[in-house]
Protein backbone atom coordinates (compact mmCIF):
# COMPACT_ATOMS: atom_id res chain seq x y z
CA UNK A 1 0.00 0.00 0.00
CA UNK A 2 1.22 3.14 -0.74
CA UNK A 3 0.03 6.83 1.13
CA UNK A 4 0.15 10.24 -0.41
CA UNK A 5 0.45 14.08 1.39
CA UNK A 6 -3.43 14.88 1.16
CA UNK A 7 -3.84 18.98 1.47
CA UNK A 8 -6.85 20.82 2.24
CA UNK A 9 -8.24 22.16 -1.29
CA UNK A 10 -7.12 25.33 -2.58
CA UNK A 11 -4.37 25.73 0.82
CA UNK A 12 -0.70 24.50 2.13
CA UNK A 13 -3.02 22.72 5.18
CA UNK A 14 -2.11 19.20 5.76
CA UNK A 15 -5.37 17.51 5.86
CA UNK A 16 -3.68 14.00 5.74
CA UNK A 17 0.39 12.45 5.67
CA UNK A 18 -0.80 8.91 6.98
CA UNK A 19 -3.31 7.72 9.79
CA UNK A 20 -2.71 7.23 13.97
CA UNK A 21 -5.49 5.38 15.45
CA UNK A 22 -7.42 5.21 18.57
CA UNK A 23 -7.48 1.81 20.09
CA UNK A 24 -11.14 1.71 19.94
CA UNK A 25 -10.79 2.06 16.21
CA UNK A 26 -11.23 5.71 15.67
CA UNK A 27 -8.67 7.39 13.29
CA UNK A 28 -7.12 10.72 12.47
CA UNK A 29 -4.60 11.79 9.70
CA UNK A 30 -1.36 11.92 10.97
CA UNK A 31 -0.36 16.36 10.73
CA UNK A 32 -4.15 17.12 10.12
CA UNK A 33 -4.28 20.73 9.99
CA UNK A 34 -0.94 21.68 10.43
CA UNK A 35 0.87 23.85 7.60
CA UNK A 36 2.97 22.23 5.40
CA UNK A 37 6.42 23.09 6.33
CA UNK A 38 8.31 20.02 4.76
CA UNK A 39 7.98 18.26 8.46
CA UNK A 40 6.25 15.33 5.99
CA UNK A 41 8.99 15.21 2.89
CA UNK A 42 10.45 12.24 3.91
CA UNK A 43 9.10 8.84 2.91
CA UNK A 44 7.88 6.95 5.90
CA UNK A 45 6.00 4.26 7.24
CA UNK A 46 2.17 4.67 7.15
CA UNK A 47 -0.94 2.48 9.08
CA UNK A 48 -2.51 2.77 5.80
CA UNK A 49 -3.26 5.31 2.98
CA UNK A 50 -6.24 7.12 2.54
CA UNK A 51 -8.88 6.14 0.09
CA UNK A 52 -9.16 9.83 -1.57
CA UNK A 53 -5.91 8.93 -3.10
CA UNK A 54 -4.33 5.19 -2.67
CA UNK A 55 -2.12 3.22 -3.96
CA UNK A 56 -2.52 -0.96 -3.63
CA UNK A 57 -1.31 -4.03 -5.34
CA UNK A 58 -3.76 -6.02 -6.60
CA UNK A 59 -2.47 -9.41 -4.72
CA UNK A 60 -3.08 -7.60 -1.28
CA UNK A 61 -6.99 -6.27 -2.04
CA UNK A 62 -7.88 -9.94 -2.98
CA UNK A 63 -5.52 -11.02 0.11
CA UNK A 64 -7.58 -8.52 2.19
CA UNK A 65 -11.52 -9.23 0.31
CA UNK A 66 -11.77 -5.27 -0.79
CA UNK A 67 -13.84 -2.53 0.14
CA UNK A 68 -16.24 -3.65 2.43
CA UNK A 69 -19.21 -2.70 0.47
CA UNK A 70 -21.64 -2.20 4.07
CA UNK A 71 -19.49 0.42 5.06
CA UNK A 72 -20.36 3.19 2.25
CA UNK A 73 -18.56 6.01 3.36
CA UNK A 74 -16.16 6.69 5.84
CA UNK A 75 -13.71 4.63 7.64
CA UNK A 76 -13.74 1.71 4.35
CA UNK A 77 -9.90 2.39 3.78
CA UNK A 78 -9.00 1.86 7.48
CA UNK A 79 -10.89 -1.44 7.33
CA UNK A 80 -9.25 -2.43 4.12
CA UNK A 81 -5.81 -0.67 5.56
CA UNK A 82 -6.12 -2.70 8.86
CA UNK A 83 -6.98 -6.06 6.66
CA UNK A 84 -4.12 -5.53 4.85
CA UNK A 85 -1.72 -5.25 7.67
CA UNK A 86 -3.42 -8.13 8.92
CA UNK A 87 -2.63 -10.07 5.93
CA UNK A 88 1.21 -8.86 6.38
CA UNK A 89 1.14 -6.35 3.63
CA UNK A 90 2.51 -3.24 4.71
CA UNK A 91 1.97 0.68 4.00
CA UNK A 92 4.49 3.05 3.03
CA UNK A 93 3.94 6.92 2.97
CA UNK A 94 5.54 8.94 -0.37
CA UNK A 95 5.68 12.82 0.06
CA UNK A 96 6.21 13.51 -3.53
CA UNK A 97 2.81 12.33 -4.29
CA UNK A 98 0.59 15.77 -3.62
CA UNK A 99 -3.61 15.28 -4.05
CA UNK A 100 -5.43 18.60 -3.21
CA UNK A 101 -8.92 17.49 -1.28
CA UNK A 102 -12.37 18.88 -0.97
CA UNK A 103 -13.24 17.33 2.64
CA UNK A 104 -16.25 16.10 3.35
CA UNK A 105 -17.81 16.49 0.03
CA UNK A 106 -19.81 13.19 1.01
CA UNK A 107 -22.14 14.45 3.28
CA UNK A 108 -20.46 17.77 4.54
CA UNK A 109 -17.86 18.75 7.09
CA UNK A 110 -20.18 18.31 10.49
CA UNK A 111 -23.11 16.98 9.25
CA UNK A 112 -25.26 14.74 11.02
CA UNK A 113 -24.79 12.02 8.49
CA UNK A 114 -20.43 11.93 8.39
CA UNK A 115 -21.15 11.43 12.66
CA UNK A 116 -23.73 8.69 12.30
CA UNK A 117 -21.51 6.90 9.57
CA UNK A 118 -18.01 7.28 11.49
CA UNK A 119 -19.15 5.88 14.53
CA UNK A 120 -21.20 3.09 13.09
CA UNK A 121 -18.36 2.01 11.08
CA UNK A 122 -15.95 2.25 13.77
CA UNK A 123 -17.49 -0.17 15.51
CA UNK A 124 -17.80 -2.51 13.01
CA UNK A 125 -13.68 -2.08 11.75
CA UNK A 126 -12.98 -2.74 15.90
CA UNK A 127 -15.29 -6.34 15.72
CA UNK A 128 -13.93 -7.37 12.62
CA UNK A 129 -10.26 -7.13 12.88
CA UNK A 130 -9.22 -6.26 16.77
CA UNK A 131 -8.61 -8.83 19.23
CA UNK A 132 -10.86 -10.05 21.79
CA UNK A 133 -8.46 -8.15 24.50
CA UNK A 134 -9.02 -5.28 23.14
CA UNK A 135 -12.52 -5.28 22.31
CA UNK A 136 -13.22 -6.23 26.01
CA UNK A 137 -11.60 -2.17 27.06
CA UNK A 138 -13.49 -0.73 24.17
CA UNK A 139 -16.49 0.45 25.80
CA UNK A 140 -13.98 2.09 28.49
CA UNK A 141 -11.92 3.30 25.79
CA UNK A 142 -14.92 4.74 23.68
CA UNK A 143 -16.49 6.35 26.84
CA UNK A 144 -13.05 8.31 27.79
CA UNK A 145 -13.35 9.36 23.99
CA UNK A 146 -17.11 10.94 24.12
CA UNK A 147 -16.41 12.27 27.53
CA UNK A 148 -13.53 14.31 25.75
CA UNK A 149 -15.62 14.90 23.08
CA UNK A 150 -18.76 16.18 25.17
CA UNK A 151 -16.03 18.64 26.88
CA UNK A 152 -14.79 19.79 23.50
CA UNK A 153 -18.88 20.36 22.59
CA UNK A 154 -19.15 22.18 25.70
CA UNK A 155 -15.77 24.23 25.10
CA UNK A 156 -16.81 24.62 21.15
CA UNK A 157 -14.11 23.14 20.08
CA UNK A 158 -12.73 20.25 17.62
CA UNK A 159 -15.11 18.93 15.56
CA UNK A 160 -18.29 18.34 18.18
CA UNK A 161 -17.76 21.99 19.05
CA UNK A 162 -18.47 23.02 15.25
CA UNK A 163 -21.50 20.41 14.93
CA UNK A 164 -22.59 22.30 18.20
CA UNK A 165 -22.31 25.56 16.17
CA UNK A 166 -25.13 24.24 13.70
CA UNK A 167 -27.17 21.66 15.73
CA UNK A 168 -27.43 20.72 19.78
CA UNK A 169 -25.85 18.54 22.21
CA UNK A 170 -29.46 16.91 22.01
CA UNK A 171 -29.25 16.20 18.06
CA UNK A 172 -25.94 14.58 18.69
CA UNK A 173 -27.46 12.35 21.14
CA UNK A 174 -29.82 11.31 18.47
CA UNK A 175 -27.38 10.31 15.79
CA UNK A 176 -25.02 8.60 18.34
CA UNK A 177 -28.25 6.35 19.14
CA UNK A 178 -28.80 5.68 15.27
CA UNK A 179 -25.33 4.98 14.73
CA UNK A 180 -24.84 2.33 17.65
CA UNK A 181 -28.44 0.86 17.19
CA UNK A 182 -27.63 0.32 13.46
CA UNK A 183 -24.02 -0.90 14.54
CA UNK A 184 -25.25 -3.37 16.91
CA UNK A 185 -27.62 -4.67 14.54
CA UNK A 186 -24.99 -5.00 11.94
CA UNK A 187 -23.17 -7.18 13.96
CA UNK A 188 -23.61 -11.11 12.92
CA UNK A 189 -22.60 -10.09 9.94
CA UNK A 190 -18.90 -8.37 11.30
CA UNK A 191 -18.27 -11.65 12.91
CA UNK A 192 -19.38 -14.49 10.21
CA UNK A 193 -16.57 -11.54 8.59
CA UNK A 194 -14.65 -11.64 11.56
CA UNK A 195 -14.07 -15.52 11.79
CA UNK A 196 -12.41 -15.22 7.85
CA UNK A 197 -10.17 -12.05 8.69
CA UNK A 198 -8.37 -13.33 12.41
CA UNK A 199 -8.08 -17.26 10.61
CA UNK A 200 -6.11 -16.09 7.66
CA UNK A 201 -4.09 -13.17 9.71
CA UNK A 202 -0.30 -13.28 9.39
CA UNK A 203 0.04 -11.04 11.99
CA UNK A 204 -0.23 -11.60 15.75
CA UNK A 205 -2.23 -10.02 18.58
CA UNK A 206 1.03 -8.84 20.34
CA UNK A 207 2.22 -7.37 16.51
CA UNK A 208 -1.13 -5.70 16.25
CA UNK A 209 -0.73 -4.11 20.01
CA UNK A 210 2.75 -2.56 18.31
CA UNK A 211 1.20 -2.04 15.28
CA UNK A 212 -1.07 0.26 17.42
CA UNK A 213 0.76 2.04 19.74
CA UNK A 214 3.57 3.28 16.96
CA UNK A 215 0.32 4.82 15.18
CA UNK A 216 -1.36 5.81 18.32
CA UNK A 217 -3.47 9.02 19.07
CA UNK A 218 -4.60 10.26 22.43
CA UNK A 219 -8.75 10.85 23.31
CA UNK A 220 -8.02 14.21 24.05
CA UNK A 221 -5.98 15.26 20.47
CA UNK A 222 -9.06 13.22 18.74
CA UNK A 223 -11.89 15.01 20.28
CA UNK A 224 -9.76 18.97 20.73
CA UNK A 225 -8.29 19.09 17.40
CA UNK A 226 -9.56 20.07 13.74
CA UNK A 227 -8.48 21.83 10.92
CA UNK A 228 -9.73 25.29 12.18
CA UNK A 229 -8.50 24.98 15.22
CA UNK A 230 -5.25 23.94 14.49
CA UNK A 231 -4.35 25.53 11.36
CA UNK A 232 -2.35 29.27 12.38
CA UNK A 233 -4.29 32.16 11.11
CA UNK A 234 -1.54 32.68 8.48
CA UNK A 235 -2.07 30.04 6.67
CA UNK A 236 -6.00 31.10 6.40
CA UNK A 237 -5.02 34.56 5.38
CA UNK A 238 -2.84 34.96 2.58
CA UNK A 239 0.22 37.60 3.30
CA UNK A 240 0.03 40.74 1.38
CA UNK A 241 1.73 41.69 -1.35
CA UNK A 242 4.20 44.62 -1.91
CA UNK A 243 1.64 46.52 -4.10
CA UNK A 244 -1.15 46.06 -1.48
CA UNK A 245 1.04 46.88 1.24
CA UNK A 246 1.54 50.33 -0.44
CA UNK A 247 -1.87 50.61 -1.19
CA UNK A 248 -2.22 50.12 2.53
CA UNK A 249 -0.27 52.45 3.55
CA UNK A 250 -1.62 55.38 1.33
CA UNK A 251 -5.28 54.66 2.81
CA UNK A 252 -3.85 54.91 6.24
CA UNK A 253 -1.71 58.41 5.24
CA UNK A 254 -4.39 59.76 3.66
CA UNK A 255 -6.62 59.78 7.10
CA UNK A 256 -4.20 62.13 8.87
CA UNK A 257 -4.34 65.61 8.71
CA UNK A 258 -1.88 65.87 6.47
CA UNK A 259 -2.87 63.55 4.19
CA UNK A 260 -6.16 64.76 3.84
CA UNK A 261 -5.34 68.13 2.78
CA UNK A 262 -2.96 66.78 0.30
CA UNK A 263 -5.56 64.54 -1.10
CA UNK A 264 -8.20 67.35 -0.71
CA UNK A 265 -5.84 69.58 -2.66
CA UNK A 266 -5.53 67.52 -5.37
CA UNK A 267 -9.03 66.92 -6.00
CA UNK A 268 -9.92 70.25 -6.22
CA UNK A 269 -6.45 71.78 -7.40
CA UNK A 270 -5.01 68.99 -9.56
CA UNK A 271 -2.01 68.87 -7.54
CA UNK A 272 0.10 66.86 -4.92
CA UNK A 273 2.55 68.13 -2.94
CA UNK A 274 3.00 71.41 -4.96
CA UNK A 275 3.09 69.26 -8.28
CA UNK A 276 0.88 69.30 -10.76
CA UNK A 277 -0.99 66.09 -10.86
CA UNK A 278 0.33 64.75 -14.66
CA UNK A 279 -2.04 63.54 -17.27
CA UNK A 280 -2.20 59.71 -17.50
CA UNK A 281 -0.17 58.14 -20.15
CA UNK A 282 -1.69 55.77 -22.42
CA UNK A 283 -1.31 52.12 -21.65
CA UNK A 284 1.70 50.05 -22.88
CA UNK A 285 0.93 46.77 -24.30
CA UNK A 286 3.39 44.25 -23.51
CA UNK A 287 4.23 40.97 -25.58
CA UNK A 288 3.07 37.90 -23.92
CA UNK A 289 5.22 35.52 -23.77
CA UNK A 290 4.62 31.86 -24.09
CA UNK A 291 6.39 29.16 -21.88
CA UNK A 292 5.25 25.41 -21.88
CA UNK A 293 5.23 23.59 -18.94
CA UNK A 294 8.40 21.11 -18.21
CA UNK A 295 6.76 17.45 -18.87
CA UNK A 296 7.96 16.97 -15.03
CA UNK A 297 5.97 19.61 -13.82
CA UNK A 298 2.63 17.83 -13.17
CA UNK A 299 -0.62 19.26 -12.27
CA UNK A 300 -1.45 18.47 -8.64
CA UNK A 301 -4.38 16.22 -8.70
CA UNK A 302 -8.24 17.37 -6.96
CA UNK A 303 -10.16 14.94 -5.32
CA UNK A 304 -14.07 15.40 -4.16
CA UNK A 305 -15.06 12.73 -1.62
Amino acid sequence: MCASKILVHGTHIIDKAGHLMYPDGQNRGLGTGELDGGQFDHSQEALFPDGCAALYRREAIEQAGGFDPYFFAYADDADLGVRCQLKGWSCLYEPQAVVQHHRSSTSGAYSPEKIYLVERNRLWLAMKSFPWLLLAFSPLLTANRWAWNLLAALMKKGAAGNFRRQSSLVDLLKVLFRAYRDGFRGLPLMLKARKLIRRDRRMSDWQFYGLLWRFRISARRLAMQDITQVAPKSVRRRPMSSLQRRGLWQVVGGLTPNGFRGHLRYILHGQASGRTAKAPEEPVELPVRHTAVPPYQLPRLQHHG
